[in-house]
């Protein structure tokens, strides 16, 4: 007579009180695998849902941060926030108190030290003291190499269209002198690190000026490059972003898709998808190290907010400018 595993593993298997059997060895490592698998197939879908709800309460945040800056402008006689406004005697290259549009910076000339607090922002007042909204929640202290102050933490994982929108307190840095900072009389005429003469700006400018509202974006998801003292490159924030034409990028597509989310001067956010960009200055270094740069910024998925030529006409109604997106004095679109 023919046994069939089945029965011999049947017959052999201790019976529990009662007459009912226990699991048998293989039964339980059939059970785990099967567990095993579905947990490795529910997984990415998890990890996506949890990515999207970020990318949700990031556009949020944006939105919230726009609403308080119109906020600021509507209480301030048309009048954008600056960037950042100056107190003290400058020491080196900084100020003992600087004044963000995301809070207070102050610094410890014998510490070191740098302590920041939120309650002195200009858009506090607006946002109900929710300090959050500063905050992408896909982006941490753990994602970057270095803080831009030492505080110990991110101030914010946002920037902001200073150049275009509110420049703050205007200074200058002397390159001979170790790039010691000086005061510029706003309107005044004076030599600026790169050698050029330019008029300093006043610190913010007037809601009036902004031409196209929908097309003049004020806050995007942001961050920069950072370089430790072995040459290693990682991310730092960063908290004001110029012209794209300075060719400097700081937009961070760090969402789902390889996106980045952005909210313009008329309080709607729109999301940007990632576009690799050749487009770096201000890169001292030898041709490796500028390639090495590049490829740095397209893993981390770091460029600018619109892909345009930049040898594009700007200004003259038909063309669009590479600065689309940041101007305040765009013309108004057109069917050209």
């Amino acid at each position: 007579m023919s046994l069939s595993f089945y029965s011999v593993v049947r017959r052999h298997s201790p019976a529990r009180p009662g007459g009912r059997r226990g699991f048998t060895l293989i039964e339980l490592l059939v059970v785990m695998a099967v567990i095993v698998i579905l947990v490795s197939l529910l997984l990415p879908a998890i990890q996506a849902s949890r990515a999207t709800a970020r990318s949700v309460q990031d556009k949020n945040n944006l939105r919230q941060l726009v609403l308080a800056w119109t906020g600021y402008h509507e209480q301030n006689n048309g009048q954008m926030v600056p960037a950042v406004t100056y107190e003290g005697e400058p020491s080196g290259s900084s100020f003992p108190l600087s004044t963000y549009w995301f809070g207070q910076i102050r610094k410890d000339a014998t510490s070191g030290a740098d302590s920041y607090s939120w309650e002195e922002s200009p858009l506090y007042p607006f946002l109900g003291g929710e300090s959050e909204v500063l905050n992408d929640p896909s982006f941490n202290l753990e994602d970057v190499q270095k803080t831009k102050w030492n505080t110990g933490r991110l101030v914010t994982s946002y920037s902001y269209n200073f150049k275009y929108l509110g420049p703050g307190d205007p200074v200058t840095y002397d390159a001979s002198a170790g790039y010691a900072v000086r005061r510029v009389p706003p309107g005044s005429m004076y030599t600026n690190g790169a050698g050029k003469t330019v008029k300093a700006e006043n610190p913010s400018f007037s809601f009036g000026s902004v031409k196209t509202p929908s097309r003049t974006v004020v806050f995007m998801d942001a961050a920069s490059y950072s370089k430790n003292p072995d040459g290693v490159l990682g991310l730092q924030e960063n908290v004001l972003s110029g012209y794209p034409s300075d060719l400097y990028p700081t937009v961070h597509y760090r969402h789902p898709g390889n996106t980045a989310n952005a909210a313009y001067a008329d309080g709607h956010v729109e999301t940007k998808k990632y576009f690799r960009t050749d487009l770096v200055g201000n890169f001292e270094a030898s041709d490796e190290d500028y390639a090495r740069l590049l490829d740095f910024l397209d893993r981390q998925r770091i460029s600018h907010l619109v892909e345009t030529d930049l040898t594009t006409p700007s200004g003259d109604g038909d063309t669009i400018p590479y600065d689309l997106e940041y101007s305040r004095d765009l013309p108004p679109d057109t069917d050209g």
